[in-house]
This record gives C-alpha cells, sequence and structure tokens, in this order.
C-alpha cells in the first residue's frame, strides 16, 4: 500500500530524485523499490551500518539490500566522516560514492549566562539512552550521584520505569532530576540553565564493534552551540572520541576507571578558564554542522 502510494506521489510531482535513508529497514527497502519501479535517480544516506549488524540470517537478507543499493545509487551519504571512512575502506571500488553529510542546526541562538548563585554546579544530560551509550552513562551517573554540591538533570525521551529496571540506572538520587523530554525547538533554551553539558558513548554493548567506532551522536550538536562547556566520558579508539580531540571542544576521559573519572569530573567543576577555552572550540566546531553549509554541499552533489 505505502509502495503504491509513492509511485502515485512521484508520477504526481514529476520527481527524479529520491534520497533514502536508514537505519529503518522497512522505509530504506520501499524508497528502493520505489527508485527502482519509477527508474528514478537513488541517493543514500545511512545514519548507521547496515548489513553488520543482527543475527546471520538477517546478515544474509541485509547484504543482498544493502550491495544492491549501493550499486544502483549516484551517491551514498553519511552522517559522519567516521562511517564514511569505514564504507571507503570496505568498499574500495565504489569509494567516490561515498560523501559525508553531516546532520545539521538551522541557526545560532542567544546564549545567556548561568544564572544560579554558584553554591551547586549543575550538570545536564539530554539524549537518549539505550545500548548505544549505556555503559558510559551508568559510570557517569554513579560517580556524580556520590559528589557534594553537584546537581544532575535528565532530560530523556526514555521512559523513568525502563531507565531503572531495563537500563538498570539508580537515577533515584537527591541531587538527580528527571525532567520531562523537551521539543528540539526549546532544547537550547533548556541548555542555558545549566552549568555544563554531559556526551556519553559506549566503551561497548550489545551493538557490533564497527557500530560503536563509526556512529556519531546528534545530540552533541545541540551541546556544542550551547555556550556551555561539554565533559565527555567516550572510548579511546572511535570516530567521535577523535573529533573531539581534533577540535578540542569538550573535557574528555576515555577510560573505564572511576578513579580517574571522579577526579577529572571534579576538576573539570573548577576550572573555569578551560570552561572558556572549551566553549569557544565548540562554537567554531559546530560551523560544520550548519545548515546552510551542509546544504550547499548537498546540492552540488545532486
Amino acid at each position: 500500500i505505502i509502495l503504491n502510494r509513492l509511485i502515485k506521489i512521484v508520477k504526481k510531482e514529476e520527481i527524479t530524485d529520491i534520497i533514502v535513508t536508514f537505519p529503518e529497514e522497512y522505509y530504506f527497502k520501499l524508497g528502493c523499490d520505489c527508485a527502482d519501479l519509477c527508474n528514478l535517480t537513488l541517493h543514500l544516506y545511512f545514519h548507521n551500518t547496515y548489513s553488520e549488524q543482527g543475527n546471520s540470517w538477517m546478515s544474509k537478507k541485509a547484504i543482498k539490500i544493502q550491495t544492491d543499493a549501493f550499486e544502483k545509487a549516484k551517491n551514498i551519504y553519511t552522517i559522519s566522516d567516521g562511517l564514511n571512512g569505514y564504507y571507503k575502506n570496505e568498499y574500495p571500488t565504489i569509494q567516490d560514492k561515498f560523501i559525508s553529510l553531516p546532520h545539521t542546526f538551522s541557526d545560532y541562538k542567544l546564549i545567556v549566562d548561568v544564572l544560579n548563585d554558584g553554591s551547586v554546579f549543575k550538570f545536564v544530560f539530554i539524549g537518549t539512552i539505550n545500548q548505544s551509550n549505556l555503559d558510559s552513562t551508568t559510570r557517569l551517573f554513579e560517580e556524580i550521584a556520590q559528589m557534594q554540591n553537584v546537581e544532575l538533570h535528565i532530560y530523556t525521551p526514555v521512559n523513568k520505569l525502563i531507565l531503572i529496571h531495563k537500563w538498570k540506572l539508580n537515577i533515584n538520587k537527591s541531587n538527580f532530576f528527571v525532567h520531562e523530554p523537551v521539543s528540539q525547538d526549546l532544547v537550547h533554551s533548556e541548555l542555558q540553565k545549566y552549568d555544563a553539558c554531559l556526551l556519553t558513548h559506549g566503551f561497548g554493548g550489545e551493538y557490533s564493534s564497527i557500530e560503536y567506532d563509526t556512529i556519531f551522536p546528534t545530540r552533541l550538536i545541540p551541546l556544542l552551540i550551547s555556550g556551555r562547556p561539554i565533559f565527555a566520558h567516550t572510548p579511546l579508539n572511535c570516530f567521535v572520541t577523535s573529533f573531539i580531540g581534533n577540535n578540542d571542544c569538550c573535557e574528555m576521559v576515555n577510560t573505564k576507571s572511576k578513579e580517574i573519572l571522579k577526579k577529572a569530573l571534579r576538576s573539570f567543576i573548577n576550572d573555569k578558564e578551560r570552561h572558556n577555552v572549551l566553549v569557544k572550540n565548540a562554537i567554531l566546531a559546530s560551523k560544520q554542522f550548519y545548515g546552510p553549509n551542509v546544504v550547499k554541499k548537498l546540492v552540488s552533489t545532486l
């Protein structure tokens, strides 16, 4: 039914090109089938790896779908340079098709001074908690829970019961505050209420090692333009760690050591000069995600 509706839209609007996105396999396959049946120029946009995930039976099916799509596509956009580099190495005969096209933001917004009196340092975590960042999030939360005069404010679409019972996160702490998730257009104004932002990226879990190496947490982008310093807990050998290191836009801890994590948190809280450097560098790093710049790149390749 959906495929028929897509075909009708193509004919009515006289569409010539289609950009098909992944990570949703169902719609990815629909888009590729529509391109094939309607003789459209196919472009792909990968946010995550595909055929490398899942069990052996699913992988065989995914490999066939991905191979066919890669062969027919004019361009294969990827969400990050990390994912782009991986695919270029895996598919050297078609490496010219791969183009990094990062997630974007529309405009820079007003940054306000921190409003609290400084007696309590307030961290904010915003975004999804799942297997992409669960282990690092758990460690970071455990350390913050033990700190005096430090609060953690959590905004996540994940239900509180899932956080507690499925992900085993102990968020019922006196210095933890779980808020209702906010719409994307209100994220910036919420971040202005806090002293610093947190970013976590999984050291491991249920995903493949390739996924942890290549995925880019898009929640980093609103943090970069928030005007607040960022504390990141990420594994040593992955693309997001390389990105942060190359741009010096977050304070990072790249080890599972709780002792090192604790010392780094305390040092970060007290180093105001470092905060200023990180915020300045974050704004500079954000330019590569600025919407008009990314659109120009997209249009030039179509």
